[in-house]
């Protein structure tokens, strides 16, 4: 774990304890104020939040709302504001998505629900350092991502761009604190649901700024968005999967969030596609090993024949 990081501790800060177990959890949902669905719409949101498993305490109602003008692409959305905190809204486009956009939007809006920007979470991250932490590496990845231009997805390039306010009416511009916060929660969305695509923009935005030190530029140091293996083929727990380690009800370990995303897939699937996708995921785990293997064997050859060369001088 990476210097800065705290270790993943309890969750019971300031008298106020996260709500624990899928019991509780489903008993909390099913006590929201709902607006906008029907029996079988509102049975699938329950056992959605229930199914994520991400902190459920600041929920105050459950939305589902039409794509508007102005709203046209809209998935989901949480209130910020003081006459709509707590709003977990969903938008009837969400039912024409692929099922890992599904599983994302969920994810999503949860990691909204729980922003680690927000003092008043204290408790559900369990201590000010680690909540703190979680904040400081959002805002390090944000950084790395306007530095390298190399984004999460789509989504967050249009952020960027309302951002930047390149040929943004001003009126549609949004802070940095809103990039920030967007960036965890894309984060968390794609550490859930395509955790590849993930490493991938990871290796892109270190690549680019292991470009621009060569050329001169003065550039931070860079910040992993997952974990990652280290030279020596050994598994660091870093990036936004500490968070979620502390975060995911019944998650403990990073094993165990990786099995917990799998898990996911068979709510979100049918029997038959989660087969698919949980071969595909144990397939890359086998594949991510044997190349461990071979690197580390390759390793102990080339120094195993400079000890020799050593010893024949």
């Amino acid at each position: 774990m990476d210097e800065g990081f705290p270790e993943v501790i309890p969750t019971k800060s300031r008298n106020k304890e996260r709500i624990v177990g899928a019991g509780a959890r489903r008993e909390k949902i099913q006590g929201l104020k709902k607006v906008g669905f029907n029996n079988e719409q509102e049975k699938w949101i329950e056992d959605k939040l229930v199914t994520v498993a991400l902190p459920v305490y600041n929920l105050k109602s459950l939305h589902r709302k039409e794509n508007k003008y102005g709203s046209e692409n809209t998935l989901g959305s949480w209130g910020y504001g003081i006459p709509n905190y707590g709003e977990f809204s969903i938008y009837e486009l969400l039912d024409k998505q692929i099922n890992e956009k599904k599983i994302g939007t969920i994810a999503h809006e949860s990691a909204h629900a729980n922003t680690p920007f927000n003092e008043n979470n204290t408790f559900i991250f369990g201590s000010e350092a680690t909540r703190e932490a979680a904040a400081k590496h959002a805002i390090k990845v944000a950084n790395q991502t306007v530095i390298t231009k190399k984004f999460l997805n789509g989504y967050h390039r249009h952020l960027h761009d309302k951002y930047i306010g390149r040929d943004i009416p001003k009126k549609d511009r949004i802070s940095l604190a809103t990039f920030q916060e967007e960036t965890w929660a894309i984060m968390t969305e794609l550490a859930i649901t395509n955790r590849a695509h993930l490493e991938q923009v990871q290796e892109a935005q270190h690549k680019s700024l292991y470009k621009l030190k060569i050329e001169g530029e003065n550039v931070p140091e860079k910040v992993y968005l997952i974990s990652h293996q280290d030279e020596k083929g050994e598994v660091v727990v870093n990036g936004v999967d500490i968070a979620l380690i502390n975060l995911v009800d019944g998650v403990d370990t990073l094993d165990a969030l990786k099995e917990h995303v799998i898990s996911l897939k068979g709510e979100f699937y049918s029997n038959n596609y989660y087969e698919i996708a949980k071969k595909r995921a144990l397939e890359e785990e086998r594949k991510k090993k044997k190349k461990k293997r071979e690197e580390k064997a390759a390793l102990l050859t080339e120094q195993q024949l400079l000890k020799e060369v050593s010893s024949r001088g």
